[in-house]
């Protein structure tokens, strides 16, 4: 598999976590932890098809702030705007399970367009190439 290939693959899998995301945002019977959890899973796949032009295998790691560092530190320019993703890297493992304090309110509009802004910037940089 080519790097672009899996940046490719990297992105469908994120868009198959956003297309629950745009599904559930509004449902209240979804608890945050899910909702959260997908919210984090998608920006991870997103970010992880950006390091995917750069190396045959992304970092196996859940934490979007080292993803992003690991992003920029390779010479991708992060937008300001999507910053804000790191906050959800508590969901990928810790709101998953009962011993941890549970999920903060989640503002699921806006948590839905971190996830368009992370996926727009991944595109445009697959895109490029």
């Amino acid at each position: 598999m080519t790097p672009l290939d899996l940046a490719r693959a990297f992105l469908q899998k994120g868009d198959e976590d956003e297309v629950l995301l745009s599904k559930l945002v509004t449902d209240t019977e979804v608890s945050e932890s899910i909702f959260g959890f997908h919210v984090q899973q998608a920006a991870e796949k997103y970010i992880k098809a950006v390091l995917a032009m750069d190396a045959s295998r992304p970092t196996r790691a859940h934490d979007l702030g080292a993803l992003l560092e690991e992003a920029e530190t390779l010479g991708h320019e992060i937008p300001p705007e999507i910053m804000d993703v790191q906050w959800f890297t508590p969901f990928a493992v810790q709101n998953r399970y009962p011993f941890f304090n549970p999920a903060p309110p989640i503002d699921r509009g806006g948590a839905l367009d971190l996830v368009r802004l992370t996926r727009s910037w991944a595109v445009g940089i697959v895109s490029a190439e």
